[in-house]
């Protein structure tokens, strides 16, 4: 299946084809798949549990973009924030999506500048492991 891109998303994968010395008419034949993963990936730092403390404010710093995980096969919301100045990708489960979407609604444009509140609480992994997992606590307008 072949996605018709938007005007807007067009001319941000030409500009990029191009800085990367690749034409989109010589590397994007007809039947040919192109894989823009590199340039669509989110940067920066994945948040984590051990940086948060009781009742951690993150601050919404950009539109969140929905991620596919290869290794549990799911579709994961990555939403960057800003904790005390430094940049993370909070990694964000279905619940604490929909969490934030309740309060914030469906479109994340409108979530920029907006806190979260985030704490951990343990939860056993699909190993059987005991580890400390992320919950959205509050979601601040």
């Amino acid at each position: 299946m072949i996605k018709q891109l938007l005007p807007y998303e067009k001319e941000v994968l030409s500009d990029w084809l191009n800085v990367n010395g690749l034409h989109p008419q010589i590397n994007c034949k007809e039947g040919y798949k192109m894989d823009i993963s590199d340039f669509t990936k989110q940067q920066g730092e994945f948040l984590k549990a051990d940086v948060i403390k009781d009742a951690t404010v993150a601050k919404i710093t950009d539109e969140a973009q929905i991620v596919h995980n290869e290794k549990f096969d799911t579709d994961r919301l990555h939403i960057p924030v800003n904790i005390d100045g430094k940049e993370f990708i909070f990694d964000a489960s279905r619940t604490n999506s929909r969490t934030i979407q309740e309060v914030l609604g469906t479109d994340t444009a409108k979530w920029v500048g907006k806190e979260i509140v985030l704490e951990t609480y343990k939860t056993k992994t699909s190993e059987g492991k005991m580890t400390l997992a992320l919950n959205v606590k509050e979601v601040r307008v």
